[in-house]
């Protein structure tokens, strides 16, 4: 065999061993986003956008989207509602869903501008924290004031609660800020109260 046909025959071999090989390559065409992408998670909790129907509670929107209707105080965390038993049709409230609830692409915000919100409800905890603790650590200046027993008490059973916060005993600290919201409906901490709630809320259900 000459030696133009070894080259002849080699590169035949060559391009029949190479060519199963090209056939390998397989072109990806963009697949639909799984359910794991369609929420956003804040602080380990998938939020979704709600718009809010004539008829429609607080409790009812937790219980459809959470299974829980008492984990209704979470979702103070993710709006601006001044008032948990007035809500307006039409608006939009930002709800925790349970991690099984599938929530449309469409809907989502972009999870860079849910994980500042969520950031930003964490900031407020703190300072409400830092607000109540100045509040009980200022001595009485000036006139003395004489607080009421009940008054006293209150504050007792508020920082108790919230020592039970700061310790993670959810539970315990759950049922101490409802006594307190139940004896104390008009104390300047009851909102500060329902925050603590419904975060306590949002680490059970992470549970």
């Amino acid at each position: 065999m000459t030696r133009s046909s070894l080259i002849t025959t080699a590169g035949l071999l060559l391009c029949s061993l190479t060519a199963p090989l090209w056939g390998q390559e397989y072109l990806y065409a963009p697949q639909p986003a799984g359910s794991f992408e369609k929420g956003t998670v804040a602080n380990g909790i998938l939020v979704r956008d709600v718009e809010i129907r004539r008829g429609d509670t607080l409790r009812g929107i937790s219980r459809k989207f959470s299974g829980h209707a008492g984990y209704y105080p979470q979702i103070l965390l993710f709006n601006s509602i001044s008032n948990p038993n007035l809500i307006y049709a039409g608006t939009t409230l930002k709800v925790p869903v349970s991690r099984t609830e599938a929530a449309p692409v469409e809907e989502l915000a972009k999870p860079r501008e849910r994980k500042s919100r969520a950031v930003k409800h964490s900031t407020k905890i703190q300072k409400n924290h830092t607000t109540a603790s100045k509040a009980l650590s200022v001595s009485t200046a000036g006139e003395p004031q004489v607080e009421s027993a009940a008054s006293t008490a209150a504050w007792l059973l508020f920082d108790k609660a919230l020592s039970a916060y700061r310790n993670d005993d959810c539970k315990a600290a759950l049922a101490l800020f409802d006594q307190f919201l139940n004896g104390n409906p008009g104390s300047p901490q009851a909102a500060e109260a329902s925050l603590y709630k419904a975060d306590c809320y949002l680490k059970l259900s992470g549970k």
